[in-house]
């Protein structure tokens, strides 16, 4: 039920000019799910086995890691000037990730917005990606909004780009049963 996927692209790219380019931003860890359900129960696992571990100091036969929820880092800046041509902004950071869990969900606002590119004289660096947002309820009597939207590109000299969209899945999921 569980699939462990990990990114190789970068969030963000650094900027940089014609001659010199900033580093990548990191990658992310994905980990996939048949239904709302499992991912649910795989992350009630892991904060239990991590209470009786770290809290209890007991040890279990077998322990569920918890799943780590960050975003990416931004990508480096381009310092170095070369004929007069200016470095590169640094990118933004990734939006990171939101988990929700809870019986009766009755309104607010999420934001995992991906980070600004880093401004300079030269290329402005790219946003950073938007997050990833999971709610997961047994009712809502509410409005529920969540922003995954990407990064906006550094700014000064040329604007970097824009950071791509994140995903937000709201479920309803099965509570004591």
């Amino acid at each position: 039920m569980l699939a462990k996927l990990e990114s190789t692209e970068a969030e963000a790219e650094g900027g940089g000019d014609e001659y010199f380019s900033g580093g990548s931003g990191g990658g992310a860890t994905l980990y996939a799910f048949a239904s709302a359900n499992s991912m649910l129960t795989y992350i009630m696992q892991g904060l239990s086995d991590w209470l009786l571990i770290k809290v209890l100091g007991k040890a279990p036969s077998s322990a569920t890691p918890l799943v780590y929820m960050y975003g990416s880092g931004g990508g480096a800046g381009a310092g170095v000037q070369i004929s007069g041509s200016p470095g590169g902004g640094g990118g933004g950071g990734g939006g990171g990730e939101v988990v929700v869990y809870g019986f009766n969900v009755v309104s607010g606002t999420i934001n995992a917005v991906g980070g600004t590119g880093g401004g300079s004289p030269g290329n402005g660096g790219g946003g950073g990606g938007g997050g990833l947002v999971f709610v997961f309820y047994g009712a809502t009597s509410g409005n529920l909004t969540a922003s995954v939207n990407g990064g906006i590109g550094g700014d000064i000299g040329s604007t970097g780009l824009a950071g791509a969209n994140g995903t937000a899945y709201i479920a309803a999921v099965t509570v004591n049963g």
